[in-house]
C-alpha cells in the first residue's frame, strides 16, 4: 500500500468525482484510476461502487476513511521528525485572500502572543487548496468557509471565526449620497446606514466580480451573492478583486456588493435596501491539527 495512494484516495473520496480529484490534485483522471486501482488491489476490496462514469465511496471505503487518515497523519509527523525544523520554523496560514484580509491583524496578535519565535506565513489558496495544504501538512491552519465543512476530515479542529456578512456599499462622493443629503440626510460622513429602496439603487451602475473570493471558481454574475433575477443591476464593470472593487466604490464612480469588514475598512457606507430581504452570509470556520492553537485562537477572539 502506498501512501501516495492512501492520499489521494481521501481526496477522492471527499470529491466523490475524478475529474474534480484530478482538477484537485493537478493531476489527470486516468492517473488517479490507477492510483485507486493499485490501492483495492493492495487491500483486496473494492472501495467504490462504480456505476457509469459515477463513483460512489461504499461500506470499505467509508471504514477506510478515519483509518487512511491517521495513516496520514503519522507519517507526515514522522516526516517531520526527521526534517531539521529551524526553532524560529514559520506558523503557516492557508486561506482565501479574502479571509486573510478579515483575520490578518488577528492572527498576526496570536502569533506575538503564543508563537513569538515562529514567523507569520499567509498563504493565499482558496479553500479546497487550502484543507488539501493543511492534510498535507503544508499548513498549520487554515480558514475556509462552512460550506466545505462537510469535507474536513476527522480529527481535525475547528472553530467558528465569525460571519462575512454582504452589504450594498456606496463612497461619500456618489450621487446617490448627493440625493439622500439633499433629502434631508444632511452632512452624510463614511460609515452611515443609508435607507433606499431597490428601485431607487438600481437606477445606479454596479461594479462586480464574476469569479468566487472563496472557493476560485468562475461562476459569473451573481456570485457575490446577489440575486440579479430578482433585483437586475446594472453591471457596468467586472474585476477580479475585492480590493480593486472596494476602490472603485470608494471613488464615488459605482455601487459594489462587498463584505460588512472591507466597506468598514474603507470607510464606506451601507445601503439599507428597505424592500428587499436579501441576505447573503457566510460562516468562517479556522481548521487545524492542533487543538492548543484553538484554544488560543478562542480566548484571543474573546479578548
Amino acid at each position: 500500500m502506498d501512501i501516495e495512494d492512501l492520499r489521494r484516495f481521501t481526496v477522492i473520496a471527499r470529491l466523490q468525482n475524478l475529474q474534480k480529484a484530478a482538477e484537485y490534485l493537478h493531476s489527470s483522471p486516468s492517473a488517479l484510476s490507477k492510483s485507486l486501482k493499485r490501492l483495492e488491489t493492495s487491500l483486496s476490496v473494492q472501495l467504490f461502487d462504480r456505476v457509469g462514469k459515477q463513483i460512489k465511496i461504499n461500506a470499505s471505503g467509508r471504514k477506510l476513511m478515519p483509518q487512511a487518515i491517521d495513516l496520514l497523519d503519522q507519517a507526515d509527523k514522522t516526516k517531520q521528525q526527521f526534517t531539521l525544523q529551524p526553532k524560529d520554523s514559520a506558523l503557516v496560514i492557508a486561506a482565501p485572500p479574502i479571509f486573510q484580509l478579515r483575520w490578518a491583524r488577528k492572527l498576526r496578535q496570536l502569533q506575538q502572543k503564543y508563537f513569538s519565535k515562529r514567523s507569520l506565513v499567509f498563504k493565499s489558496q482558496f479553500e479546497r487548496q487550502a484543507l488539501q495544504m493543511l492534510i498535507d501538512g503544508e499548513a498549520d491552519a487554515i480558514i475556509v468557509s462552512d460550506y466545505i465543512a462537510s469535507e474536513i476530515p476527522i480529527g481535525f479542529q475547528q472553530i467558528t471565526l465569525g460571519l462575512m456578512d454582504m452589504q450594498v456599499a456606496v463612497g461619500n462622493s456618489h450621487p446617490l449620497v448627493t440625493e439622500l443629503s439633499l433629502s434631508g440626510l444632511e452632512g452624510v460622513r463614511p460609515m452611515q446606514d443609508l435607507s433606499v429602496l431597490s428601485s431607487h439603487l438600481l437606477e445606479y451602475e454596479f461594479a462586480t466580480v464574476t469569479r468566487s473570493m472563496i472557493c476560485g471558481e468562475e461562476r459569473g454574475i451573481g456570485c457575490d451573492g446577489w440575486n440579479d433575477s430578482v433585483f437586475p443591476r446594472k453591471l457596468s464593470a467586472v474585476v477580479d478583486d475585492y480590493g480593486v472593487l472596494a476602490s472603485l466604490v470608494k471613488s464615488g464612480l459605482y455601487l459594489g456588493y462587498l463584505p460588512d469588514f472591507i466597506i468598514k475598512d474603507w470607510e464606506l457606507n451601507r445601503c439599507q435596501v428597505t424592500d428587499c430581504s436579501l441576505k447573503c452570509v457566510d460562516s468562517m470556520i479556522w481548521v487545524t491539527r492542533e487543538n492548543f492553537t484553538l484554544q488560543m485562537l478562542n480566548n484571543l477572539l474573546k479578548g
